[in-house]
């Protein structure tokens, strides 16, 4: 009796070994299957988005276009997956449900054959190609932008750059701000590199005499002199333009790749643009404010101080992306018939927002 026992025993552990190994062996059978399945469907998709990008490229069909075609196609492939794993996703639920109608009595062996894992990895197949990503679009040939500057403003007396710090200026409280819109145009079909930018903008350069000094109107000539009362703070003098901008720009933003096709994108590196602006000046005026018999006053004069009506000068920025140093010089000088030439020269930020 002890020896039929002990046979039986040894008999069922083959059988329950045997029908164990048969079950993981189809279960890796099935899995390869499915990656099989899926790999070749995609080399199909790859295929087909290959020549609607190509379509595409040749002007042969729309970007939307090409993008619509290419989910329909994406859809198709996630079906014939589908289709093709039906079978075989068949085979391995009634594989599961057999071996929990017939357990082995290792369900930790079962656990991990990865038969579950085999239906998680077709559903997400799936549902990663059905949510094939658009492809992203070409930037146009012309692009817009707001653009803002600021910083300090000053003079430069009889066009040395040393008399930045003996002018009669107070640069640290003066200063200039830019705003206007512009647009730049690629002068390469396929490339970044060399754009023109030109557009209009309103400009506000302010400088502030020192010393009690400020702007005085004699005649046909307007010079710095000493204000008659004591001055409570220094004079106001400002000057808005209206100019046309224009630049020669250098952008070295890379192209973005995107399913082994090249994207234009500006403004994703460094810039470098130099060129210059003309305008006219439309509004002058200063603003003074002094004490006298223990009474505060402001005075604030506009009109003509013999300033150059015409403005014009040169330009030029360094950044990264929308930011950039900047500086513009007017070749103008400030005003007519001035014994000394006074030449505007500004230094700050600018932003370039697309």
């Amino acid at each position: 009796m002890r020896v039929f026992l002990c046979t039986w025993m040894l008999v069922a552990s083959v059988f329950t070994l045997t029908a164990q190994v048969a079950f993981d062996q189809r279960v890796k059978e099935i899995r390869h299957e499915v990656i099989q399945i899926a790999k070749e469907e995609k080399q199909i998709l790859q295929k087909e988005v290959e020549t609607i990008n190509k379509r595409v490229e040749n002007r042969e069909i729309s970007v939307e276009e090409g993008a619509r075609q290419k989910q329909d196609r994406a859809e198709v492939c996630a079906d014939k997956v589908e289709q093709r794993v039906a079978p075989l996703m068949q085979e391995l639920q009634e594989l599961i449900k057999k071996d929990i109608e017939n357990p082995s009595g290792n369900e930790e062996a079962t656990d991990s054959n990865g038969a579950a894992e085999v239906m998680a990895e077709v559903k997400s197949e799936v549902a990663k190609i059905k949510t094939k990503k658009k492809a992203p679009r070409d930037e146009a040939r012309t692009t817009s932008q707001f653009v803002f500057g600021f910083g300090l403003n000053t003079i430069l007396i009889n066009q040395k750059l040393s008399s930045i710090n003996d002018n009669g200026m107070n640069i640290g409280s003066a200063r200039f701000y830019e705003w206007g819109a512009t647009w730049k145009t690629r002068l390469i079909k396929n490339s970044t590199f060399l754009n023109l930018k030109y557009g209009v903008s309103l400009m506000y350069n302010n400088l502030r005499p020192n010393d009690n000094n400020y702007f005085a109107k004699n005649g046909d000539q307007t010079t710095l002199g000493l204000y008659p009362s004591a001055l409570t703070n220094e004079p106001y003098f400002r000057r808005v333009h209206a100019v046309v901008p224009v630049h020669l720009e250098m952008d070295f933003s890379k192209k973005k790749v995107y399913n082994d096709q090249t994207y234009i994108r500006s403004q994703r590196g460094f810039r470098l643009g130099v060129g210059g602006y003309a305008g006219m000046n439309i509004q002058t005026k200063q603003i003074i404010e002094y004490k006298e018999d223990g009474l505060k006053h402001e005075l604030t004069s506009r009109g003509n101080y013999n300033t150059n009506v015409f403005v014009y000068g040169l330009s030029a920025y360094v950044g990264y992306k929308s930011t950039s140093l900047y500086a513009k010089y007017d070749l103008n000088t400030l005003f007519k018939n001035s014994p000394d030439d006074f030449n505007n020269i500004s230094m700050g930020i600018r932003f370039d927002f697309n």
